[in-house]
């Protein structure tokens, strides 16, 4: 292959290396920062019957948009502890994603907004509406500090809408696409799609996403129909320590490296005789794929080695759009906590590489860039125990078994739930369901879907850090939850491209923005 890599490789390689450097811990978790200071019960016992309308219609209640596998959800305050949030929700046991919308893209690219602020691109759209310049429907939608519009119109008899988003706290620019009613996508209706769409996008002042349209976008962006899953529907309930942000800029130096090779075989690498080197490591293997993490403190230095590979088989298309990939890996190596690279640290890092079973001149001290970076930990608002969790649970379970809103649940049941639920048996893994007898985590219930990877926290479910740790924020009832759908594709390039450098093995090969 020459020394280029195309837009479908670019694109790969891109959204990979990204999971790996801005969701650290996505590597192997799966579960979201916030269920670890959470529980969460579904009713799912045979003979408990549940109302929501009769919760909906309670004075303080609100409904919320909850976690991706759920129906319906409402929050409130807690009645034991007014600190706490109460989530009463609908799911089911067999089908995560249950709310495909369609009002939710199928790609999504994310670029720098640059200049582009909320104000600018309200103008232009007002501007380039009122003007005939464009001749899309237009709609608009706001989500907190974030502003967006959904453009629509049928091309060639394809249903086309982009998405367009920008939050300005956060300096990002977001653009996604969704098609349907098309059976296929040939070039010439994929050209005209981009077209379309890149017209639109400069008349409203975004004329830097020619850059990422491409024919293969346009044709990822085509909803080739959806699976409906039949399940039966439970009532559960969550008990939550709002969490707030902490937040610290730290210099590190970080290389990025995207391996290949025809010799690569990903489930045959050894991250765990990292141990014997002295490394703190977790990892996950399975036929075709890896995923590990390895931390290290050598003198004052903190050094990680995050991996995440896996075999791949993409045909070329006529347009040679696709990039052909047996099998990749991507590597990610961050040293904080010093300002310069000893040769110790150098060393450090090709010993490892060599003990994962490839070539230790994959890393150098010369692949090395130096960065800020923001370092934000997740931390609950509130020192709460245990103990207290559980109380708030057996609350509310009274509560809702008075007020009609559930029925069949005993007492022996809430005394059952509260012995065998813990702190951060919460979210689709570990949340307690009922099964063969006994309450026990999802995830040990035998055939669960179980997922991988991390649903992150939103702003909406942090609180400004409380001025005393034992008040109540008064605006807890304010905290919503969204989650963006699994099925979404964000990339960062102009992030990627500004901070990062890619080394292919035997040809180094710079990707361009």
């Amino acid at each position: 292959m020459e020394n280029k890599i195309s837009w479908r490789g670019k694109l790969l390689a891109i959204t990979m290396l990204l999971s790996i450097m801005l969701t650290e811990l996505s590597v192997l978790a799966s579960v979201s920062p916030g269920d670890i200071y959470a529980i969460e019960v579904v009713l799912n016992k045979p003979g408990i019957e549940y109302n929501l309308l009769k919760l909906a219609s309670t004075e303080g209640v609100r409904r919320v948009d909850y976690f991706y596998w759920s129906y319906s959800a409402y929050a409130y305050r807690s009645r034991y502890d007014s600190r706490l949030i109460v989530v009463v929700s609908e799911q089911g046991l067999k089908c995560a994603n249950v709310r495909v919308s369609e009002d939710e893209p199928r790609v999504i690219m994310c670029i720098k907004a640059g200049n582009s602020t909320l104000k600018g691109l309200s103008e232009a759209v007002e501007k380039a509406q009122s003007s005939g310049a464009i001749t899309w429907k237009v709609r608009k939608i706001t989500l907190g500090e974030a502003i967006g519009y959904i453009f629509a119109k049928n091309i060639g008899g394809a249903e086309v809408k982009v998405f367009v988003g920008i939050n300005s706290t956060k300096g990002i620019l977001k653009i996604g696409l969704r098609i349907e009613g098309a059976r296929k996508m040939g070039d010439e209706l994929a050209s005209n799609i981009r077209n379309k769409v890149e017209g639109l996008l400069r008349k409203i002042g975004i004329p830097q996403s020619k850059k990422l349209l491409n024919i293969s976008v346009i044709r990822e962006s085509l909803v080739r129909g959806e699976v409906t899953v039949t399940q039966e529907r439970y009532i559960a309930i969550r008990i939550q320590i709002p969490l707030y942000e902490e937040r610290e800029t730290i210099t590190a130096h970080v290389c990025n490296i995207v391996y290949k090779e025809k010799e690569l075989n990903v489930s045959q690498l050894k991250p765990e005789s990292l141990r014997k080197l002295g490394w703190e490591v977790r990892a996950e293997i399975k036929e075709g794929t890896i995923a590990f993490m390895a931390r290290k403190t050598v003198g004052r230095a903190s050094l990680t080695i995050l991996g995440k590979g896996k075999g791949y088989e993409v045909g070329e298309m006529e347009d040679d759009e696709a990039y052909v990939l047996k099998d990749m890996l991507i590597l990610a190596f961050r040293i904080t906590g010093v300002d310069e690279i000893g040769d110790r640290i150098v060393a450090e890092f090709k010993q490892a590489v060599k003990s994962l079973g490839l070539d230790e001149k994959l890393v150098d001290k010369q692949y090395f860039n130096r960065v800020e970076i923001l370092n934000i930990k997740l931390k609950p608002a509130y020192a709460v125990s245990e103990k207290d969790l559980k109380e708030a649970l057996k609350v509310e379970l009274e509560w809702l078994l008075k007020n009609g809103v559930i029925k069949g649940l005993s007492e022996k049941d809430i005394g059952s739930i509260i012995s065998a639920i813990k702190l951060g048996y919460a979210g689709w893994n570990r949340r307690l369901v009922w099964f063969d007898g006994e309450w026990k985590p999802y995830s040990e219930v035998p055939g669960a879907l179980v997922l991988r990877g991390t649903y992150s926290l939103p702003s909406e479910l942090m609180i400004s850090k409380p001025t005393a740790i034992e008040q109540p924020e008064k605006s807890l009832i304010d905290v919503l939850i969204k989650i963006s759908t699994p099925l979404a594709v964000s990339v960062s390039i102009a992030t990627a491209a500004a901070t990062v450098s890619y080394v292919v093995a035997k040809k180094r090969v710079r990707i361009e923005e």
